[in-house]
């Protein structure tokens, strides 16, 4: 039997099922069999205020599609006015 989550959240059921004598094995997040995927053509970006240079929104681009960077005037909350946002990387 295959339990997902931390051994903290299944651990009745798994001691439950081990004094049955059924085998409990553990699938943590993020942990997977399968091979990871290539990259694919949607990235999510981030856009800075070009004034305060600050990243307050992200979203996501096609790169098949859209390889120019993006501007849009977006509201600054920090400047607290409508500012030109440019698209930055993701850390």
């Amino acid at each position: 039997m295959v339990r997902r989550g931390s051994p903290v959240q299944v651990r009745s059921r798994a001691v439950e099922l081990k004094n049955a004598g059924v085998p409990v094995y553990y699938i943590y997040p993020g942990d997977s069999d399968m091979a990871s995927k290539k990259k694919g053509n949607v990235e999510l970006i981030a856009l800075q205020c070009s004034e305060c240079k600050r990243k307050n929104y992200t979203t996501s681009k096609n790169r098949k599609n859209s390889q120019a960077k993006f501007e849009f005037s977006k509201y600054c909350k920090f400047d607290r006015k409508h500012t030109v946002h440019k698209e930055t990387k993701i850390k």
